[in-house]
């Protein structure tokens, strides 16, 4: 109700190419301007019943997906990490995008064969901002607990303690690759050179409220008079700086045979990083130039790194026969921390250290007039991840933010069908089976009655993300301007915390539509999504970190918040071109 558009998106293009030496030159140059704002994005959580079989129940008088758990004005109170001064916005204001993008494109083939392009873009976004919400633990008050509506009226129901954070971005960048491109007999090979800056200057504020669980819920007024609390003391980020990236890299794909393929490359980066970070831990009423409880003056401090990433890969492809063959590849890929990752605390001296990401496949393929069909085996991991977690004390909206450093990897099957068994007829169909897990994944918080307490996802499922995955897209020309297609997507069991105590069932999203294309510049569309009307939840549950199994059953028939399934919609579509 903060605003008139739940996500409104404006872009402008406008270019010009130039062909000349009889074709074998071209060279474009365009100009790009994006606004947008979503609020929506903002609002994609529901209060439900968590059942503990993996199910949830309404909350009587909230259909998650279509009942708004945003609040009914937009106006806040925040204190702005930047100064220290308290001051009032409109969410609605918060929440704009706007851009700027030149880019260059230029390719010229010379008579030998060679062909080089030049390619550059530069992008300034003045604006780059967006509001978070979350979640902690729902509960009930009475009137005796001395909440109020904004028109006084004593408030008795259930809360949840909601949590807010504002960002506010500055980015600039200019990349630039030029790349070199020949044929020498069964050898395709390209060199390039990549130069790119990254420029960010950034900033987010954070504050606490307490909100009635409803359509449209209350801010409540505390017992003390004040409507906001908790500013800037839940992760509140800072840093400004720049990043840049030179790189040479050099690929070959050689034919060997007419049965063997090898394809293979690798890619060197001199990496430099200046930024600021602020590596004191956050509290109540953080902000730069204040001074902290321990006595620390709260000042940004600047950081830089020269370091060097590497990544390689290869890939071996042998055709048996015609139509069935082998593949197997490889790729390790290296990178040190980033600048966004020195917005929070930030990895110490002795936490940076280098990202490594290997990947190992291998299976086979077949092929004929109406079947493409490849099975793969892969494994990946990545090492040293860094992120800043949220941990709620259970049962309660109290929240502490910690710095986690761990490292992820998953062994996985994936079969993939292209099938095309008529004219007209095309179905798309996809498998996979993974088991992605936490490892090194641990932490311990101390909250503010002196409580200790820990998480320790080491060897547990990633949240979020399922174990079993099933894609099936069917679609038919009913004429060459006229398709019809369905899609259905299959999420298996998904966990929901850290410690594989929460859970939500499998799921099947779907989506359908009538694409027409009426002449040459005019196509129509209509999509119909959630056909099946599947209702629930997905993602995480807010404030559920620090439960483990043996505390699940606890929580079972509990009211609780969370991400839903997109409800039933049907969206209409219009492209002119002229």
């Amino acid at each position: 109700k903060f605003d008139e558009y739940a996500d409104r998106m404006q872009i402008y293009r406008a270019g010009l190419t130039r062909l000349f030496n009889n074709r074998k030159g071209k060279a474009s140059l365009m100009y790009k301007y994006a606004y947008s704002r979503n609020s929506g994005n903002e609002l994609n959580a529901a209060p439900f019943i968590y059942v503990g079989d993996g199910s949830i129940k309404e909350i009587p008088g909230f259909e998650p997906g279509l009942a708004s758990y945003g609040p009914t004005s937009g106006e806040i109170e925040y204190l702005d990490i930047m100064d220290g001064k308290m001051k009032k916005a409109n969410l609605r204001d918060l929440e704009d995008n706007r851009s700027h993008e030149v880019t260059f494109l230029t390719d010229y083939t010379f008579d030998s064969g060679l062909k080089w392009n030049l390619d550059m873009k530069y992008m300034t976004a003045p604006e780059a901002n967006y509001v978070d919400f979350g979640g902690s633990t729902i509960s009930g008050l009475t009137e005796s607990d001395g909440y109020t509506l904004s028109d006084g009226t004593p408030y008795a129901g259930l809360v949840e303690g909601r949590r807010t954070w504002l960002h506010f971005g500055k980015v600039k960048n200019f990349l630039v690759t030029s790349e070199l491109a020949q044929r020498f007999g069964n050898h395709q090979m390209r060199l390039g050179l990549n130069e790119w800056y990254y420029h960010l200057d950034y900033h987010s504020s954070s504050f606490q409220w307490t909100g009635s669980v409803q359509e449209y819920p209350e801010i409540l007024t505390a017992p003390d008079g004040s409507r906001f609390r908790g500013f800037n003391e839940l992760s509140p980020e800072y840093t400004k700086g720049y990043e840049n990236k030179l790189a040479l890299y050099l690929t070959d794909d050689w034919q060997v045979s007419p049965k063997l393929n090898i394809y293979y490359g690798a890619r060197l980066e001199y990496y430099r990083m200046s930024a600021d970070q602020i590596a004191h831990s956050r509290y109540s009423g953080f902000y730069i130039g204040d001074t902290a409880p321990d006595g620390e003056v709260i000042t940004p401090a600047k950081v830089t790194k020269d370091k060097l990433n590497y990544a390689a890969t290869a890939r071996v492809t042998y055709n048996v026969t015609k139509q069935f063959g082998l593949t197997a590849d490889g790729t390790v890929a290296t990178r040190y921390p980033r600048i966004n990752e020195y917005a929070g605390t930030g990895p110490t001296e002795e936490q940076y250290k280098r990202v490594t990401i290997p990947l190992v496949r291998g299976g086979l393929f077949y092929k004929n007039d109406w079947l493409d069909l490849t099975s793969m085996v892969t494994y990946i991991a990545k090492t040293n991840n860094i992120d800043q977690q949220n941990l709620t004390k259970p049962g309660t909206s109290e929240g502490k933010t910690v710095l986690l450093i761990y490292d992820i990897q998953t062994l996985g099957w994936t079969t993939s069908a292209e099938i095309d068994p008529f004219k007209g007829f095309h179905l798309h169909a996809l498998f996979t089976y993974q088991k992605p897990v936490y490892k090194n994944y641990s932490a311990s918080v101390t909250f503010n009655d002196g409580t200790q307490m820990g998480v320790n996802a080491n060897n547990m499922i990633v949240k979020e993300i399922p174990q079993t995955l099933i894609e099936l897209d069917p679609s038919y020309n009913i004429t060459k301007d006229l398709r019809l297609w369905l899609s259905f997507r299959y999420f298996g069991k998904t966990y929901a915390n850290l410690q594989e105590a929460l859970y939500f069932n499998g799921r099947w999203e779907t989506f359908g539509g009538v694409n027409w294309a009426v002449n040459k510049h005019l196509d129509l569309g209509v999509t119909v999504v959630n056909f099946l009307n599947q209702k629930g939840a997905k993602g995480t549950i807010s404030g559920s970190e620090l439960i483990t199994k043996d505390e699940a059953s606890q929580y079972a028939g509990c009211y609780m918040s969370g991400s839903y399934l997109r409800p039933f919609t049907v969206e209409f579509s219009a492209s002119l071109k002229f």
